[in-house]
């Protein structure tokens, strides 16, 4: 599959905004990269949604972090889909 450049923005319990851009193939890869890179600094309540933005083609997504772990803990949401098809 081929990487998308793409901004990831988690959004903390207090509303503050954390911006990363990572290189990935699929929505729940760039979450999965931005989450190692900024996440574990990041308090978060679970219930707003990570934005994900990909430049080229440009399209923008937003991931539940309860979908994102059920796909990372392989329990029953569909796979990551990829951002070209």
């Amino acid at each position: 599959m081929k990487e998308c450049l793409c901004r990831v923005t988690i959004t903390d319990m207090k509303g503050g905004a954390h911006v990363v851009e990572v290189k990935a193939s699929s929505l729940f890869e760039a979450v999965a990269q931005a989450i190692k890179i900024k996440g574990r600094h990041i308090a978060t309540d679970g219930f707003r949604p990570i934005k994900v933005l990909v430049f080229e083609p440009k399209k923008e997504y937003q991931v539940k972090l309860k979908d994102f772990m059920a796909w990372l803990d392989g329990t029953g949401v569909p796979r990551a889909r990829s951002f070209t098809g």
